[in-house]
């Protein structure tokens, strides 16, 4: 959220700080959540499944579930370019959902 922070991306793909700040904002009404996603401030909501449901977990099982995951991963492909490991989960999650639409 805040330019070139560099520190881990945790929750709607910004580290614990900026999301801690964030979350501030809005409970103090300065702002909402839908305003920072339609900024670019922060990723959207992931819903059920997240990446790390995905990395970690069972991972999604219906095509809503896997353009969740894919919302955020190209969030964070966008915000982090040069994070090449985004951006082969971009392609992966891709092709995951073209198989289950076929």
């Amino acid at each position: 959220m805040r330019p070139g922070c560099g520190n881990r991306v945790k929750t709607r793909g910004v580290c614990s700080g900026c999301y801690t700040a964030a979350r501030r904002l809005v409970l103090d009404g300065a702002t909402t959540w839908a305003e920072l996603e339609k900024t670019g401030k922060v990723a959207p909501r992931r819903g059920r499944y997240g990446t790390k449901d995905w990395l970690f977990g069972d991972g999604p099982k219906s095509v809503a579930d896997w353009e969740n995951v894919l919302a955020v991963v190209q969030w964070v492909t966008r915000a982090k370019p040069d994070w090449l490991s985004f951006a082969i989960a971009e392609a992966a999650v891709e092709s995951e959902i073209r198989r289950l639409t076929a």
